[in-house]
């Protein structure tokens, strides 16, 4: 199933009462880190977040590579809670820090569903929302930010087709599924 339809069905059961929340992942000064390591080594590094988010992702859940943000992952868990999603990124963290040689380190974005939301692109900007959050602060990440206007409330209704319309045509090499 392609991203764009697993993230609206579960869009859909969310709006009939469903819990779901999104978790955008990143890694942190992840330029840094491919200066300091060279880009093959990071380039590996980010295939075997990948690998690794793919072992820790159930079946029912979903996780993919974002096409437009260089490193980063979006995981949809059906059924689950901000409290969920928390847990779910602890668990990835840990599985990650077991990885040789190692990776940078990992930040997260949560969102959940909210019943005002009127799209899935409004959870997925919301969850990039938190992961900027958390590269802004640290303190700030895995938890759901407070919840502000979103472009398409201020009226920007092309901001979530400009940055995704790239990734929801996710391609088998960068669609991850446990």
């Amino acid at each position: 199933m392609e991203t764009h339809h697993f993230i609206e069905r579960d869009f859909a059961a969310a709006q009939r009462g469903r819990d779901l929340a999104l978790v955008m992942f990143g890694f942190a000064h992840f330029e840094r880190f491919s200066e300091e390591v060279g880009s093959a080594a990071a380039d590996a590094a980010v295939v075997e977040f990948g690998r690794v988010l793919a072992r820790m992702t159930r079946r029912m859940n979903m996780s993919v590579r974002c096409g437009w943000r260089t490193g980063a992952f979006l995981s949809v868990l059906s059924g689950g809670d901000a409290d969920a999603a928390r847990m779910f990124v602890l668990r990835v963290r840990e599985a990650a820090a077991k990885v040789e040689p190692g990776m940078p380190p990992i930040q997260a974005g949560i969102a959940v569903y909210q019943p005002q939301m009127r799209s899935p692109e409004e959870l997925v900007q919301e969850a990039e929302r938190s992961l900027a959050a958390a590269e802004a602060d640290p303190k700030a990440a895995d938890r759901p930010p407070h919840r502000g206007p979103s472009p398409l409330e201020r009226g920007d209704q092309g901001a979530w087709r400009s940055h995704t319309g790239r990734t929801l045509g996710v391609s088998p090499k960068g669609f991850f599924r446990g």
